[in-house]
This record gives C-alpha cells, sequence and structure tokens, in this order.
C-alpha cells in the first residue's frame, strides 16, 4: 500500500506541476501574441479547465490502483505479494506501448484542426495496429517469463528467483501473471483511443468517462470483496471467492469500459466533414476543445 500511496502522491505532485506551469505558460503566451484581454481570458481558462480536468482523470486511476491494492492486502500475504510483484513486472512490460499512442497524440490534433478526417482516421488506424503488434510481443514474453516451468517448479521461476517468493506466492502469481499479460494489449490499445482525444482537446469527456468507469469498477470489486468477506466469516477458507485474479479481471473491465466510450466519442470526432478548400492547411484554422479555442493552428 505505501508503494500505491508513494505513485499517487508522486502523480499528483506531477498534475499540480503541469497546473503551475499551464499559469506560467499562459502568461507567456500572452507576452509572446499581444493577446487581449478576451483572448487572454479564454487561452487561461481553456488551458487550466484542461489541467484540471486531466488532474481529476489522473486521481481517480490512481485511487483505482489503490483500491486494488488495499483489497489484496486484506485477502493475505501471499495474494498481496503476488499482486504487487504481477503489477511491478507488468508496468515495465507496459509502458514501451505508449509510443504509438504519444503519436497519435501530438500528430492527430493538426488533422482535427483542419477538419481531415479521412488522414485522421488513416493515422488513428495505424496507431492501433502498431500497439496491436508491439503489446502483443510483449505480453506474449511477459507471460512467457513469467509462466515458464511446471505448477510443481513454481517457485524456481525466473520472477520468484527475482523477487525472493516463497511457494505460496509464487503458486499465487502464476495465474495471475496470464491474466495481467491478456489485459497489457488491452491498456494499450485505450492509451492510444485516450491520447488521441487528448490531442483533440476533449479533456472534460475523458474525466467523466474515466471517473464513471472507474467508479462503476470499484463497486463491483467491493461488492466481490465484501462477498468474499462474508463469505470467509461464515465458512473460511472453503467460503473465500476472490482472489488476485478477480482484482486483475475488474482491472480488465476498467480499462475495456474507458475504451469502449474513448471509441464512441472519436466515431463521433472523425465523422466532421472535411473542411473548405480555402481553410485547408491556412494559418487562420484553430483547435477548439470543449472549452473553448485553445489557439492557432
Amino acid at each position: 500500500a505505501g508503494g500505491a500511496e508513494a505513485t499517487a502522491g508522486a502523480a499528483l505532485a506531477a498534475s499540480a506541476a503541469a497546473k503551475a506551469a499551464a499559469k506560467a505558460m499562459n502568461k507567456a503566451l500572452g507576452q509572446r501574441f499581444a493577446f487581449g484581454a478576451r483572448e487572454y481570458g479564454a487561452v487561461a481558462r481553456s488551458l487550466l479547465g484542461a489541467c484540471g480536468a486531466m488532474l481529476l482523470r489522473t486521481s481517480s486511476i490512481l485511487f483505482y490502483w489503490a483500491l486494488t491494492a488495499a483489497v489484496a492486502a486484506r485477502l493475505g500475504p501471499s495474494q498481496s505479494a503476488a499482486h504487487h510483484v504481477a503489477l511491478q513486472t507488468w508496468l515495465f512490460f507496459l509502458m514501451p506501448t505508449e509510443g504509438p499512442a504519444l503519436a497519435g497524440q501530438v500528430l492527430l490534433p493538426d488533422l482535427l484542426a483542419r477538419r481531415d478526417s479521412a488522414q485522421a482516421r488513416l493515422l488513428l488506424s495505424r496507431a492501433l495496429k502498431a500497439s496491436v503488434k508491439f503489446s502483443a510481443l510483449l505480453a506474449l514474453t511477459f507471460a512467457a517469463l513469467g509462466l515458464a516451468g511446471g505448477q510443481a517448479s513454481a517457485s524456481s521461476g525466473l520472477l520468484a528467483k527475482a523477487f525472493a517468493l516463497d511457494l505460496d506466492t509464487a503458486t499465487t502469481l502464476r495465474p495471475v501473471l496470464g491474466v495481467a499479460a491478456a489485459v497489457l494489449p488491452l491498456v494499450s490499445l485505450n492509451w492510444v483511443l485516450e491520447n488521441a482525444l487528448v490531442g483533440a482537446g476533449a479533456f472534460r469527456y475523458l474525466a467523466a468517462t474515466t471517473v464513471a468507469t472507474t467508479a462503476l469498477s470499484a463497486l463491483g470489486l467491493l461488492s466481490a470483496f465484501w462477498t468474499h468477506a462474508s463469505g470467509a466469516a461464515a465458512g473460511g477458507e472453503t467460503g473465500a471467492t476472490l482472489t488476485v485474479v478477480g482484482i486483475w479481471s475488474w482491472l480488465a473491465t476498467m480499462y475495456l469500459g474507458r475504451a469502449a466510450v474513448a471509441t464512441l466519442r472519436l466515431s463521433q470526432l472523425l465523422r466532421t466533414r472535411k473542411t473548405d478548400p480555402g481553410q485547408e492547411g491556412g494559418a487562420e484554422g484553430v483547435l477548439v476543445d470543449e472549452t473553448g479555442v485553445t489557439g492557432a493552428k
């Protein structure tokens, strides 16, 4: 739980720093382009609104990760240790898959500003395909690393040795790694979709849908834990129904929900007709988000 709290604190500090940087950038933009009071106010509201929405989104995700750690801790030492080993190893393999998502986030705004939906769809399609291929390769590597060897040799596996796991924890870890490997490509695809929405300026939509999907999945996880706790109190270990595999399954539902709502919003954005020839590529094009004009193209 301490690691989750440290991660949450670091992310919140980074979000707060981003908000402070937005204020400084807003001031610099006002000086550089000599905005009037009206334009300056519009840019300020847009920047601060985007930072606030992203702070809310990040906070809800970190709350969910902290919740999974808290639930795993209440399932017992072996379950908690297996969860954290799986999570840290999973993150190591997941982070490199963010490349296609970042590329889409950087390149998509210009196409949307020109309302070139055909090129935007092509870019998104290529980013998704690259994400699928890369994340599938890393997921297979991750699964092979964790699942190599038979059940009887669980404690002699590479991860068991690297983390000095006892037999109970190593045995608990094996099925968790299988589920985590299956979730990895889903998270990578979700990153592409959500980063595309960041590039499109859909900050409030992302914040609202992330909070909603995270809350629903959290309620499901808590309900499963309460059922587990009631069963364990009534029938001991035979009445227990929740394991770390279940926690990761609820995690998958959260990412699946986020991917679904992101796909819905992107399909709406990419239905926009191509701009008039006189505007395409012109300096007068602007990128508009949900809070107003974000800046000249």
